[in-house]
């Protein structure tokens, strides 16, 4: 079984209204247009965004410039 490895996972805080627009854009938004790849799940009570690794810093560096906050 082959298997892609090293990714990390951002996690939005939920739950968002069913009807709510342009949650998953906010946060793939700042990366795509970088060229950070992402990958997203997303749940009744909040969005994943997977990224690579490598990529980790500067994507948490591009979010935090759009204006999204941290918990940890």
């Amino acid at each position: 079984m082959d298997a892609d490895r090293n990714w990390r996972c951002f996690r939005s805080l939920g739950p968002f209204a069913f009807d709510a627009t342009g949650i998953v854009l906010s946060l793939i938004q700042p990366l795509s247009t970088q060229g950070v790849g992402v990958f997203v799940v997303c749940t009744f009570d909040g969005e994943h965004i997977l990224v690579l690794d490598r990529d980790w810093d500067k994507s948490r560096a591009l979010l935090e410039r759009a204006g999204h906050v941290f918990v940890e």
